[in-house]
């Protein structure tokens, strides 16, 4: 018996060593496409991926060691609880997650379950359900980047959102046992300094925005060194273009949009490929959480449900009403900026809720 499992654990390495020679030989083969695709990679981090997650890391990181996310947390209780089984401070998690984009969501797990806000079992059902493409990216880079609708794009995104809900609903099973979470007190959170709390934010960003952007520079290498190689092996065009969206995201959806589908296949197979999102969003993913004892096969389990979920449903909403419907909408008076608009001012209203909501109950004593 113990010869068999050195076997075994052999021969997982040798497939290891095997595919990482073969990624070396690959990019010497290709490195001119390889140093282009590293650069093209940094300059989304640059113009994209940093200013648009690095203020959120931040500002997210102040929220949580202020005690707000245990203040909103403990008014949303009684509804978030019930629903899918985690505690309220899973409300603003999700909200953040799909505000943000990837990996946002996955970032505020991490960093509620190493605070001790949620536990084990908590972290386990908001990992799959939380971490979500953002308005930026499906409205905007989808929509009416590539496939030069806006309207299109609030139609994906309504149904991304959809889908990431159905996921949490299913999660809320996932183990019977349910630990009750330590009660925290607000105002030992408030007797950390604010200048200490704001370069802890600051610094752990930092060091989270540089994670994410070496995996999207390497997997950006990776993935254009075995494209020919997929090309080469997978004839078929569905097959070929869904095996380029589990390897990055934004490029398998392009290539969607580019394709000769109908629309209805196109939309179908976006949304299938911006639920799952991704082996390069994933590999982000296991590097926020890889200080943490959460799995990552729960995460990538939930994710899988999401793509299936969001593929079943726009296959029924685009057979069930006609594409007019869907395309109602007013483009010029629908845009991305206005939509962000509206959850900014949402995100405010919940804010001004909370805070009143709390004076008048006194419930800045203890959470």
């Amino acid at each position: 018996m113990k010869k068999k499992k050195i076997y075994f654990v052999n021969l997982k390495f040798a497939m290891l060593y095997a595919v990482l020679v073969l990624l070396i030989i690959l990019i010497l083969l290709n490195s001119k496409s390889s140093i282009e695709a590293v650069k093209g990679s940094l300059i989304i981090c640059y113009q994209t991926l940093i200013p648009s997650l690095f203020p959120f890391f931040v500002l997210s990181g102040l929220l949580i060691n202020s005690g707000f996310v245990q203040i909103l947390g403990s008014v949303l209780n009684p509804i978030i609880r019930p629903l899918f089984r985690v505690s309220g401070s899973g409300a603003i998690v999700f909200l953040i997650g799909i505000i943000s984009g990837y990996p946002m969501g996955a970032k505020m797990v991490s960093e509620l379950y190493k605070k001790g806000i949620i536990n084990k079992t908590e972290g386990r059902r908001l990992l799959p359900f939380c971490n979500n493409s953002g308005p930026l990216f499906v409205i905007a880079a989808v929509g009416t980047g590539m496939l030069n609708n806006t309207k299109l794009g609030i139609f994906l995104y309504c149904i991304h959102i959809i889908s990431a809900l159905l996921v949490g609903l299913i999660f809320r099973f996932y183990e019977n046992e349910d630990k009750e979470l330590s009660k925290l007190n607000y105002r030992e959170k408030n007797e950390i300094p604010l200048g200490k709390n704001f370069t802890e934010c600051v610094s752990n960003s930092v060091n989270s925005i540089l994670l994410i952007c070496g995996f999207v520079a390497l997997f950006s290498a990776f993935s254009q060194c075995i494209k020919p190689v997929i090309e080469s092996c997978f004839k078929n065009e569905y097959i070929s273009l869904f095996i380029n969206g589990l390897l990055e995201v934004t490029m398998g959806v392009s290539k969607v949009a580019q394709s000769n589908l109908e629309l209805e296949k196109v939309l179908i197979l976006m949304s299938l490929l911006i639920g799952f999102g991704g082996a390069c969003v994933h590999l982000q993913v296991l590097g926020v959480i890889s200080d943490t004892d959460l799995e990552i096969k729960t995460y990538l389990s939930g994710k899988f449900m999401h793509g299936i979920i969001s593929a079943i449903i726009t296959w029924i909403t685009f057979n069930a009403i006609s594409l007019d419907t869907v395309m109602v909408w007013n483009q010029e008076n629908i845009t991305p900026k206005k939509i962000n608009s509206v959850w900014s001012f949402l995100c405010v209203v919940i804010i001004m809720f909370v805070l009143i909501y709390n004076i008048r109950k006194n419930k800045f004593k203890r959470i």
